[in-house]
């Protein structure tokens, strides 16, 4: 019996970057199916996420970990795609919200979101509250 494998991939990179698009022609999962069904006993096959709200959710879960962050003296910037902008403004725990920095910026080290809770779990075993959203007014209204 066959073991059976999906690899799934963004594909961003392979759309976005020339170079990888031309290291990888059937995207960096084809290329990892590619090899897996080149052993025997193995059926693999490709599935491609895009999601325009990819990350979003965990975004908002994980940015309940910023202030832990800014209590350990840090500098905060929190970096967030243009649809959680608005939701992020005046994010507890962030000196700056946008969807850029500048290259001239001084930023001493970069962390994704979703590693801060390893972090604060390694300090307390409290979970902290869940983040405060800037909800527009219009768009409470709108419902």
């Amino acid at each position: 019996m066959a073991i059976k494998a999906v690899v799934w991939g963004e594909n961003i990179y392979e759309q976005t970057n020339k170079i990888v698009a031309g290291i990888y022609a059937d995207g960096m999962h084809g290329a990892i199916v590619t090899a897996l069904n080149a052993a025997e006993g193995i059926e693999a096959t490709t599935a491609t996420l895009q999601e325009l709200e990819q990350g979003f959710g965990d975004a908002v879960l994980f940015a309940r970990f910023l202030p832990g962050l800014k209590a350990m003296d840090a500098t905060v910037h929190c970096i967030v795609e243009r649809p959680l902008a608005v939701l992020f403004e005046a994010l507890e725990g962030a000196d700056w919200v946008g969807q850029g920095v500048s290259f001239h910026s001084k930023i001493d080290y970069w962390i994704n979101m979703m590693d801060l809770a390893g972090i604060h779990f390694a300090k307390t075993k409290d979970v902290p509250a869940p983040t405060k959203l800037n909800v527009p007014p219009a768009s409470v209204t709108r419902f």
